[in-house]
């Protein structure tokens, strides 16, 4: 697929709970949403946002469509999916549509291009997921094994993890208010790529990664 075959939406809030003005902290040289931006300039992308100066200065990137998120839909509480269906009513993107945030700063954009690519006729969603192969459990039952027959890690029914790195939708999942399908498509991405900053400590650890990056 190429690049102009998907839309891509960013919602970006003024603020943020856990890790305040997450999405405008200085994260290397740049503020965290441009980061996101300069490596997608060659994508059809939109910003969703509550923050006029956040759509003055987006303006600049002439592969961007900013607009201001409806009062309706503003607050802490509101789930994503709801942006997504309001951008899907009121913008008709092109092509497929992805989801992502500008706090999965190790994005790579060609990933978005394998996920699709792994989709066949069947699937009317993908999402990036974490495999994990160890004991899980659920109060006090095993999710993913026996505790009286014990086996080897390797050996067990691996469990997924949405990691929050992308969701990947045809407009008719949208337009049902969900961005995960009744028939998905899991896409593994790996650990170092899949890093959400949702903690200060997240913050602090991809502070630290990118560093090493910029070292080498």
């Amino acid at each position: 697929m190429q690049p102009e075959e998907f839309s891509i939406l960013i919602p970006i809030k003024k603020l943020s709970q856990r890790v305040p003005d997450k999405n405008y902290r200085i994260f290397g040289d740049r503020p965290l949403w441009q980061h996101t931006l300069d490596k997608l300039q060659e994508y059809r992308v939109y910003i969703d946002t509550d923050d006029n100066e956040l759509i003055k200065v987006v303006k600049t990137y002439q592969n961007v469509v900013p607009y201001l998120r409806p009062v309706a839909l503003r607050g802490h509480e509101v789930s994503v999916c709801d942006l997504i269906k309001n951008w899907v009513t009121q913008h008709d993107p092109k092509g497929f549509l992805f989801q992502i945030h500008v706090t999965s700063p190790f994005l790579n954009p060609g990933t978005l291009h394998r996920a699709l690519a792994s989709m066949n006729e069947e699937h009317d969603s993908v999402f990036a997921c974490t495999q994990h192969q160890t004991r899980f459990w659920y109060r006090d039952r095993g999710v993913n094994h026996n505790p009286e027959k014990l086996i080897q890690t390797q050996d067990l029914e691996p469990v997924y993890e949405e990691n929050s790195l992308f969701y990947g939708f045809t407009k008719e999942v949208a337009l049902q208010g969900k961005r995960v399908g009744a028939f998905a498509k899991l896409f593994e991405t790996a650990m170092g790529e899949s890093l959400d900053i949702d903690t200060e400590e997240d913050w602090d650890k991809c502070v630290s990664i990118l560093e090493k990056e910029n070292d080498v």
